[in-house]
């Protein structure tokens, strides 16, 4: 607000604008204190004013033009067109704030042009259409210079404005030469030189032009303004070094042969709504510790790479776009660290971005779309920050980590991309939290090698591949994430490969949710694995693996399916509600089974067949829509401590040559079946309670099993037994409850089974028992339709009322 009090009338004279300048100088000092001074200087050429705002963080500027020559300060020089050094002359003789104005056409210098006067402009007036044209051209030869730049800035107050300046060669030797000393900068031929000066030094729709050397070169601690300027067919357009902070606006650099921006050592300034276009090694090749600022540049049609960094440049690249033809779009090495955001990268042939060495740096809103190759690539030792980033439709993968790569990525859309959408390999290790990594035509995670990482939080769904593939030694930690709706495999882990999966939602996967095979070594914990066609976990090979504490259900076939030579270890799992079997245990498959709950599959709760020899402990295998459990062909194993009940065929069927050993399981079967050998079984079966009913055991002939000390009881009987168990501390942890069908009140009782208690109250806790047991017989005398489950006490409670 107080700006806008400051008031510039061009067509007034001088004094008035002077007067201006204090008012509003005034007003700011008053606004803002001494630490950002408001000046009014004269610009770019004869009634261009600049309102300046200066502040710790740079130059706030807005420029107003006139048409008026009555307001330029200082003598006017006025040169007629195709003449011979006439502009040389004049600057040698200029005084301070003189206005060479020239005259349209062509001006031939033979010795440099030096400009150290202050406040000297060299202006050409546009026709009338107002088109921008270069009505005055300024020529020189690199011979007749001698390798010195055709113009050269020493003073702090300089202006151009609508002026071409081409430096040429000439014949083939020459210019053979030029092409030998492209690679050295400081002795190419150079259009224009700007030693010193801020932003008082300014060059406005100008045009530079130098084969086989520098257009404009920017050194030292100047800091010039290129307004609506051009620079073309150059090895480097615009060269800065040193401690110099240029301002680029609105230019069009074309045509060079190695890069159109190069920056080097400390150097900075703002490069804005520029157009790079048409060169042979980068658009801009930032090295040192240059740290200038891109902002809605366009880079386009490079054959190398779009940004080329190196050195410990941390440019920032702001509203950017990287197009047309060129290798990478963005390519950071050494320990450079520059900060890319809201920049679009279309159609690179190689990546979109490159990360190799130490590279590091921050990568935010960023758009990457159809890269030939890794939307992003990141290699050697380089640790990006990487977020909100949108990769698509790539013909490879869209972010592929190598060597000991690392990083951050999160909440990244990554999707379309023709092969996986997340890749790694070597020892690559990084956090990928939050991600959407979706119909990409391969994986949607994919790891070999022996990459780690942690994966939290992502969502992965509709991949054409498997949704994560971890492959030879790879070993990701992998938490809280939703694997869904795959077209093969939801989790796919082969040869050695390990980790830890927990706390993810793998569901809708085609082939199987999860398939574990080779040698692979993995825990999973706390999963939910639901809803797939092709089956819930399926480990085959000599997979080795823990799963603990999941639900799995609803997946069509087996649940959990054990094939091959492989011998996993589930406990405490809830296995429930499959359309096809509970747990599938086969081939030569091993492994220990404890204490999981198996219940409401329309086939067998548990199936052992083949040669398998599984350990199975303390599960709950109930409600299932065949036989509880079912064991043939020539399998063995042991089946111990186990609760069968509510199952629609035999609770336990033997058939074949099988030979298991089954130990002080508990059998409830309703009248549907107890325990059956078949013709061939074999095995040992002893300790085992099984409720009385006509075909509690049903043994065929020719049976070499040895059944000894095997109870059959009725099921008040059963229960009794039960509390004997309990007593006897073989397994003080379980308990028996009784559930009511109807829930109706006439059939509800009480069953005591009591975890050891001091001595001092041995007494009265053995009345409990007693009294409880009254109730029970009571309880079962009056209904029969009650049912068994047996299940664990966590708590060590004396009794349970149902």
């Amino acid at each position: 607000g107080k700006l806008a009090e400051a008031k510039l009338v061009p067509h007034q004279p001088s004094h008035a604008a002077e007067s201006a300048r204090r008012r509003a100088t005034q007003r700011s000092r008053a606004a803002a204190g001494e630490s950002a001074p408001l000046s009014i200087r004269q610009a770019s050429g004869p009634g261009a004013w600049r309102l300046v705002l200066a502040s710790k963080s740079g130059y706030i500027f807005w420029e107003l033009e006139s048409r008026h020559t009555e307001m330029v300060e200082g003598p006017t020089v006025h040169l007629a067109a195709n003449q011979v050094g006439v502009v040389a002359a004049a600057l040698r003789s200029a005084q301070p704030n003189t206005t060479i104005v020239l005259a349209a056409g062509v001006y031939t210098e033979t010795t440099p042009l030096v400009a150290r006067t202050n406040g000297v402009k060299i202006v050409s007036y546009a026709p009338a259409s107002g088109h921008k044209t270069h009505a005055a051209q300024i020529i020189a030869s690199s011979l007749a210079l001698q390798a010195k730049p055709l113009l050269e800035v020493q003073c702090t107050h300089f202006s151009l404005v609508n002026v071409s300046l081409e430096l040429m060669t000439q014949g083939d030797t020459e210019a053979e030469q030029c092409g030998k000393a492209a690679s050295k900068d400081c002795k190419m031929r150079r259009c224009c030189v700007i030693q010193q000066g801020s932003k008082d030094v300014c060059f406005k729709n100008c045009q530079f032009s130098c084969v086989g050397g520098i257009g404009v070169e920017v050194c030292n601690d100047s800091a010039p303004f290129l307004d609506g300027s051009g620079v073309t067919a150059c090895t480097c357009g615009v060269l800065v070094h040193g401690y110099s902070t240029p301002i680029l606006s609105e230019c069009k650099i074309t045509h060079c042969h190695e890069a159109c921006i190069k920056l080097t050592g400390n150097s900075a300034g703002i490069v804005s709504k520029c157009l790079l276009e048409t060169c042979t090694e980068a658009g801009i090749i930032a090295g040192g510790n240059s740290h200038t600022v891109f902002k809605g540049t366009t880079v386009r049609d490079t054959k190398g790479c779009g940004f080329l960094l190196v050195g410990r440049t941390y440019i920032e690249i702001t509203d950017c776009l990287i197009e047309g033809q060129h290798v990478n779009g963005i390519q950071a090495g050494d320990d450079s660290d520059p900060c890319v955001r809201h920049t679009t990268i279309n159609q690179s042939q190689g990546s979109g971005l490159v990360l190799h060495d130490r590279a590091q740096g921050t990568y935010l809103h960023n758009t990457i779309h159809e890269s030939k190759l890794a939307g992003v690539g990141v290699r050697d030792q380089a640790e990006p920050m990487f977020t909100s980033n949108v990769i698509s439709n790539g013909e490879g993968s869209g972010i592929v980590l190598l060597g000991e790569a690392a990083g951050v990525y999160e909440a990244n859309h990554i999707s379309g991309n023709k092969c996986a959408g997340i890749g790694l390999k070597g020892k690559a290790h990084a956090l990928f939290d939050n991600n959407q990594i979706s119909n990409n035509e391969g994986y949607g995670i994919w790891l070999q090698d022996s990459a780690r990482g942690t994966f939290q939080n992502n969502m992965v769904e509709s991949n054409s591949l498997a949704g994560m593939s971890v492959n030879n030694h790879a070993e990701p930690h992998v938490h809280g994430n939703t694997i869904k709706d795959g077209k093969q495999v939801g989790v796919l882990l082969q040869h050695n490969a390990g980790g830890t999966y927990a706390h993810n939602t793998i569901s809708g996967n085609k082939a199987a949710n999860v398939l574990l095979m080779g040698s692979s070594s993995s825990t999973f914990t706390h999963n939910k694995i639901w809803g797939s066609p092709g089956g819930g976990v399926l480990i085959r090979g000599e997979s080795v693996c823990h799963l603990s504490k999941n639900t799995l259900e609803r997946n069509c076939r087996a649940n959990l399916a054990v094939l091959d030579r492989s011998a996993p270890r589930a406990e405490h799992n809830m296995i429930q509600d499959g359309a096809g079997r509970g747990i599938v245990i086969t081939g030569m498959a091993k492994g220990v089974y404890l204490n999981n709950t198996i219940t409401s599959h329309r086939l067998a709760g548990v199936y052992v067949g083949g040669h398998a020899e599984p350990t199975m402990a303390g599960n709950v295998i109930a409600d299932s829509g065949a036989s509880g459990i079912v064991v043939e062909d020539s399998a063995r194993g042991t089946f111990n401590d186990n609760s069968v009940c509510g199952n629609e065929c035999a609770a336990v069927a033997v058939q074949g040559s099988a030979q298991p050993v089954m130990e002080r399981n508990v059998v409830v079967h309703h009248g549907k079946g107890g325990i059956w050998l078949g013709e061939q079984a074999g095995g040992s079966f002893r300790d085992n309670q099984v409720e009385d009913c006509q075909s509690g055991w049903r043994i065929g002939a020719g049976v070499t099993a040895k059944v000894d000390a095997t109870a059959v009881h009725s099921l008040d009987k059963l229960v009794s037994s039960m509390g004997k168990f309990t007593k006897a501390h073989a397994y003080p942890e379980k308990m028996v409850i009784i559930r009511n069908p109807d829930e109706s009140a006439v059939d509800c009782f009480a069953i005591g089974v009591q975890a050891p208690k001091k001595q001092e109250k041995a007494a009265e806790k053995k009345q409990e028992k007693a009294a409880d047991a009254d109730a029970y017989a009571k309880g079962v005398t009056e209904n029969r339709g009650v049912e068994l489950l047996i299940t664990a006490n966590p708590n060590n409670t004396a009794c349970v009322s149902g």
